[in-house]
């Protein structure tokens, strides 16, 4: 049995970029910050977590007002998702396909458990993920991409770790864990020239097409 760990957002799901734009400049004038970002901006810092989201704006935040535009983000992002997150393309095709031969997918997100179970519902995935994991600031420590891979893959017997992820932190976290790495660039956020020249010494592969990941089986 081979167990396949996905990062959700950006590699499983599309369209909640747009969320995250959106929520972004409306918490930011929100708290009174006249800064407005773009796509570009968003496109750089995705798959980050709300708090990394405005830190790396380089603006004036005490924690106190950090955690403040954190929790509203969360409230906001959640409901906005729902009208924005779409399945990627060919999402169930291969979670299915790797699902009806034997394996497992795994997913990690940085969000909450909860809130991962509820897009994994809204989109569909649920009779082929074995599995989830992430956090919420709110309530307990963080716990980075490579402790949520190290759990997911304590919890079974397997021949093979595949990671398949969207940031050079995913690609790093699956190495130290000695899986197959595959950096999936969403063709949908990046187009041709991106792909052809963004590198990553983490992984093994660079990928615009779910499919690709079905080689491993």
């Amino acid at each position: 049995m081979d167990l396949f760990i996905w990062d959700f957002h950006g590699v499983l799901e599309i369209g909640n970029i747009i969320t995250v734009l959106k929520v972004t400049n409306q918490v930011l004038k929100i708290f009174g910050f006249d800064i407005v970002v773009d796509i570009n901006f968003i496109k750089t810092q995705y798959g980050k977590n709300w708090k990394e989201y405005y830190k790396s704006l380089n603006i004036n935040l005490d924690e106190y007002t950090l955690n403040k535009m954190f929790k509203l983000s969360i409230i906001l992002g959640n409901e906005s998702a729902k009208h924005n997150m779409k399945p990627q393309k060919y999402g169930h095709q291969v979670l299915k396909r790797i699902y009806k031969e034997t394996h497992k997918n795994c997913v990690y997100s940085n969000t909450s458990t909860n809130t991962l179970i509820t897009f994994i519902h809204h989109l569909h995935y649920e009779n082929y993920i074995s599995d989830c994991i992430g956090y919420d600031l709110h309530n307990t420590t963080e716990i980075s991409k490579k402790q949520m891979i190290g759990i997911l893959k304590s919890k079974y017997d397997y021949d093979k770790i595949v990671v398949i992820g969207d940031t050079d932190e995913d690609m790093m976290s699956g190495k130290i864990h000695g899986a197959t790495t595959y950096l999936f660039l969403c063709p949908s956020i990046y187009n041709k020239y991106e792909f052809i020249n963004i590198t990553n010494n983490y992984a093994d592969y660079k990928i615009n097409d779910l499919r690709e990941i079905l080689r491993e089986l």
